[in-house]
């Protein structure tokens, strides 16, 4: 395994992780640098990341996506955040 999907699949449980702890109401900081492939995208009764591929489409964001648009995090407001790795 290469070391950037590592990297990716860490980040990507770590968001993970801190994204329910701040659904507790703890004060998580946002983690990452902003990235203007990533966007907050209202679905049907979610927010939810999406990232632009190589191919330059949106799609939703995991932590094993072409892409380097991180899951998705909620930060002390409540509001959905989404970051690059």
């Amino acid at each position: 395994m290469s070391k950037r999907f590592l990297r990716k699949i860490f980040f990507g449980l770590l968001s993970i992780w801190l994204g329910l702890l701040s659904a507790e109401g703890t004060a998580v900081p946002i983690i990452g640098r902003p990235c203007k492939n990533c966007k907050v995208v209202q679905a049907t009764d979610v927010m939810t990341c999406e990232c632009k591929n190589k191919n330059g489409d949106w799609e939703g964001a995991s932590s094993v996506n072409v892409g380097d648009c991180g899951a998705a995090v909620f930060n002390c407001d409540g509001k959905l955040k989404c970051f690059c790795l």
